[in-house]
């Protein structure tokens, strides 16, 4: 995960290139980190953000044993380190370098 400096000007070029494209542009990413919140995905190659476990439908989602993967709790469906997957930008604070993502 990105250093302070490098993550703030990530998070401004990341607005610019909303304000072009539109902020509701799907990007492919990979899933880098997993944590009991939620789980940081890299996308767009160079972007980084984090989506809440909140914002993953349907369930409530659990770390693993080897804090590799979040697990559903009723179906068992899992977001692994590695795993692609689609996300859009939902806020950006960029004084901050942080970047929350949602489901595409």
């Amino acid at each position: 995960i990105a250093s302070a400096r490098y993550s703030i000007c990530l998070a401004w070029l990341l607005e610019r290139e909303l304000f072009t494209r539109g902020w509701d542009e799907e990007w492919e990413g990979e899933i880098i980190g997993v944590i009991n919140s939620g789980l940081f995905a890299r996308f767009g190659t160079v972007f980084e953000g984090f989506l809440p476990a909140r914002r993953l439908r349907g369930e409530f989602f659990e770390l693993n044993d080897r804090q590799t993967a979040l697990v559903g709790r009723t179906t068992g469906r899992r977001y692994r380190l590695g795993d692609p997957i689609t996300v859009r930008v939902e806020s950006i604070a960029k004084n901050e370098g942080k970047v929350e993502l949602a489901l595409a």
